[in-house]
């Protein structure tokens, strides 16, 4: 009896190697932003559309991404590059980040942290921690209907079975694929093109400390005198 499960190699997530120079700053955030949120799908549906092994459907074994845009059959960017000339000569997947909500702080009252050196009794800060939950879509477009379905299912069912990867490997708080829209068609010059969106829902949790620069002030004294008018002025 053949094994009932599919198998796939789980998702790498390295890139090139480079270095980043730190910036010095009285901010120290962590946290994933909606930024790395979508260079992360997009790096996810690189390594699934880079060899054949991985496409479920058949009918996609030829739409192969490789780095080089002349070779790729599949052009993969983010939303602001959309190409409408890529488009006409080859199927597309685009990342859209929609809207980032940041909702409220957890504890009570969303208080902050303070942190005071035991030994000196200097103030070192305060650390801040607030959810933030967003919306990206994976816009699948090419130049028929049938083209997108099978696009669009190939990348729906892929994020559906590695959001559990997805979630422990970008350390979220929650994952959700959402679901497939409507094929919908797009007027465009000199054909017009279709597509279709997979929407992914996510939260995580953002912490930032404000490390002072200067003494902090910790009182300040205010004299209120009465106005008086002074006399003989004309």
């Amino acid at each position: 009896m053949s094994d009932p499960y599919t198998t796939f190699p789980e998702p790498a997530w390295e890139a090139p190697s480079q270095e980043i120079d730190e910036l010095k700053s009285s901010l120290d955030a962590s946290g994933k932003t909606p930024f790395i949120m979508t260079g992360a799908l997009k790096r996810l549906i690189e390594y699934h559309f880079s060899t054949p092994d991985n496409i479920t459907n058949p009918k996609l074994h030829d739409y192969i991404w490789t780095e080089d845009p002349r070779t790729s059959r599949l052009y993969v960017a983010t939303a602001f590059r959309r190409d409408g000339v890529i488009v006409q000569q080859k199927p597309a997947v685009y990342i859209r980040r929609s809207q980032v909500t940041a909702g409220p702080k957890p504890g009570l009252r969303g208080r902050s942290v303070s942190h005071v050196n035991r030994i000196s009794g200097k103030y070192e800060g305060s650390s801040h921690q607030i959810f933030l939950t967003g919306v990206h879509f994976l816009v699948c477009e090419g130049k028929n209907g049938a083209e997108v379905e099978s696009l669009s299912e190939e990348i729906f069912f892929r994020m559906l079975h590695f959001g559990p990867v997805i979630l422990d490997d970008l350390k979220l708080g929650a994952l959700r694929v959402a679901g497939i829209s409507d094929i919908r068609a797009r007027p465009q010059m000199p054909q017009q093109t279709f597509y279709a969106m997979v929407r992914i829902e996510w939260s995580t949790m953002h912490q930032w400390r404000v490390i002072p620069e200067t003494p902090l002030v910790k009182r300040l004294h205010v004299v209120m005198e009465p106005f008086k008018a002074e006399r003989g002025l004309t």
